[in-house]
């Protein structure tokens, strides 16, 4: 019967036989891939192409903090773009009634 430290030498010569046969299988097989696409025409960017994932598809950016133009304009200059609560400067001078918003609209030449 083989010792401990025997049979720990034939695993390693095993293992390394087996790292050999491998490597050696897949030289085969890539040259043979290579061969193939060769003869039709492609190349390895093309097999690359193939097998990339999908591209990440951009999300749309959100407008929320992009400076507009103001749309009203209070008696002392004060400015409010129309978005978002209505100023206490505004509110105070159309008195909660939103129909009268259109005397403080900013004309647009």
């Amino acid at each position: 019967m083989a010792t401990a430290s025997e049979l720990r030498a034939q695993a390693e010569a095993l293992l390394a036989q087996a790292a050999e046969q491998e490597a050696s299988d897949k030289k085969k097989l890539f040259e043979g891939v290579k061969k193939k696409l060769e003869d039709g025409g492609y190349g390895i960017h093309d097999l690359m192409d193939y097998f990339a994932p999908p591209k990440a598809i951009k999300a749309k950016k959100s407008l929320a903090g992009t400076k507009i133009p103001s749309k009203y304009r209070g008696p002392n200059g004060e400015e409010w773009s129309g978005r978002g609560r209505v100023p206490a400067w505004l509110d105070t001078l159309i008195g909660g009634d939103k129909e009268k918003l259109s005397a403080y609209l900013i004309d647009k030449v």
